[in-house]
């Protein structure tokens, strides 16, 4: 230190000693500053670039709107009501469909079919007919047991008529999962009569 007339100077800072540590802080700063315009422009293109898409599909949006036949949708709509309508009846009709044929093939060639009534929810079928003897009759009810979708079959009436042939009646109890579920028999082997 010198000494000037009695005034000591403060001794002299090297100029890179201070300067180093806050050059660093500044660089940091304009480098998180610069991040944070790149983050800010960016998300700015993205609301902006997002709000003209928005304004893009409001107006095809509009368009189609404006050329949309509201008298044919009303239609296709009434169509629609009615196929769905119309399914419950399609659905038991192929159920209907599946028991007849299925019954149809366990029925004895010498029986007469004179009425067939099903109820769906009762899971019953009320058969009614005619067979040439009581031996028919008995193997009917025979080859109505064989078929696994058939839970049971009851003879609620049985009468001789006149002309030798017996008249009879059948509830005949069904599974109607098995029914549907399985394929329907080309042809069932009925026992014969042996001689």
């Amino acid at each position: 230190m010198n000494d000037r007339q009695g005034v000591q100077l403060l001794q002299k800072k090297r100029l890179g000693d201070g300067a180093q540590g806050s050059g660093l802080f500044f660089g940091v700063s304009c480098l998180a500053l610069g991040l944070v315009a790149i983050v800010y422009g960016y998300l700015w293109w993205a609301v902006s670039s997002a709000e003209a898409r928005i304004v893009e599909i409001d107006q095809s949006i509009a368009e189609i709107e404006r050329t949309r036949d509201k008298q044919k949708e009303a239609r296709l709509l009434m169509s629609y009501d009615q196929v769905t309508q119309l399914d419950p009846l399609l659905r038991s009709h192929v159920f209907m469909s599946a028991a007849l044929q299925r019954l149809q093939a366990l029925v004895q060639v010498q029986v007469q079919a004179i009425s067939v009534n099903i109820d769906t929810q009762k899971k019953i079928i009320a058969l009614k007919g005619v067979a040439d003897n009581f031996t028919t009759i008995s193997r009917q009810i025979s080859s109505l047991y064989l078929d696994p979708s058939l839970l049971n079959v009851s003879l609620q009436k049985m009468t001789s008529l006149p002309n030798g042939r017996v008249d009879f009646e059948l509830l005949i109890e069904f599974n109607d999962k098995v029914l549907l579920l399985r394929n329907i028999p080309s042809a069932v082997s009925s026992p014969t009569p042996s001689p």
